[in-house]
């Protein structure tokens, strides 16, 4: 019979098989946009000191100065996201790949819960990549389009006006609309270093970016110009105007992470920006151990026939600046 509390089926060994799989949740999970964290509460507390600078005005020797405006120190918590699948494999699934009575058949049946797990976790996976874009958004949602973390709204600051691109008209200056982001973020970052901005592209408003009159232009006598007008390069990038353009690729079910006529900006190389935590599992096992990004558990079923599978991870995924984030369309 199979013993299904075999050592390489208990909670330690499956997590840490699990967690040992190359972790590749779309295009931002390869980027390492996010600075990644274990911890042992199912919430984190953020706090932030708003600083602002003023002009100090003159004011007469030996006489009263100007009050210093104290920086204002706030903070909020944020709960962790609960995100789990179950499974279940029947003895009768099993039946058929090992041979009955003999005792060197485990890693047969270890195929087959480890197939079950390959597939619960790339749904989280794909789940994991749309909460990091919805934090490059500012405001993350589930996929019932449910909200679950407003970053605007719980950091108390207001996003920058969406920008307008104007593809249709063929005098745009994209340059200079490209400039105006760069500013506005560094501006909002305040002392923070900027080392660059990119821009997630839905594909038709990346399609009128790319082949744009003064985009082309710009790239006349370099052999770039010819990569913009080549449609096997669909879903690469480019660079132009100090921002890296590039037609964003996933959705699940048919529906785009980014919409087909907007474009995502965010900036890259701010320390810590973009954070996710990871609280532990809800079993029994995890209690106030520092959380790992993906568990897996398995138990045999009370009627012995098969096992239950469970697949897990409790992520926090924000951007700690949600006022840099900005959006742009083109309205013709």
């Amino acid at each position: 019979m199979i013993n299904w509390n075999n050592r390489p089926f208990d909670i330690v060994s499956l997590t840490a098989a699990v967690n040992e799989l190359p972790f590749v949740p779309g295009r931002i999970g390869r980027m390492a946009l996010f600075l990644e964290e274990g911890m042992a509460t199912t919430s984190a507390g953020i706090e932030n000191i708003r600083g602002t600078l003023t002009l100090v005005e003159p004011t007469p020797r030996g006489g009263v100065g100007q009050p210093y405006a104290v920086d204002k120190r706030g903070g909020v918590r944020l709960e962790t996201a609960d995100l789990q699948l179950d499974c279940v494999v029947p003895a009768d699934e099993v039946q058929g790949v090992r041979a009955f009575g003999t005792t060197d058949t485990l890693q047969t049946v270890a195929d087959v819960v480890n197939g079950k797990f390959a597939g619960m976790f790339r749904n989280l996976d794909a789940t994991m990549e749309h909460l990091y874009l919805g934090a490059v958004k500012g405001k993350v949602v589930s996929g019932s389009g449910a909200v679950m973390w407003d970053l605007f709204s719980t950091f108390e600051v207001s996003p920058l006006a969406d920008v307008d691109f104007v593809l249709g008209t063929a005098t745009t200056s994209i340059e200079a609309k490209c400039m105006g982001i760069v500013r506005g973020m560094a501006d909002r970052l305040g002392g923070a270093p900027l080392a660059g901005v990119h821009a997630f592209c839905g594909d038709t408003i990346y399609d009128k970016l790319a082949t744009h009159a003064n985009v082309v232009k710009s790239y006349e006598a370099q052999q770039m110009a010819l990569a913009l007008r080549d449609s096997s390069l669909a879903y690469s990038s480019f660079r132009y105007g100090g921002i890296t353009f590039e037609n964003y690729q996933g959705s699940v079910g048919g529906v785009p992470f980014i919409a087909a006529d907007e474009i995502r900006f965010f900036p890259v190389g701010v320390p810590g920006l973009f954070r996710t935590w990871y609280a532990p599992a809800d079993w029994n096992e995890t209690v106030n151990t520092v959380g790992l990004p993906r568990y897996a558990k398995l138990k045999a079923r009370d009627d012995d026939k098969g096992a239950n599978l469970w697949a897990q991870s409790n992520p926090l995924a924000i951007c700690t600046i949600p006022a840099v984030l900005r959006r742009g369309f083109s309205s013709n």
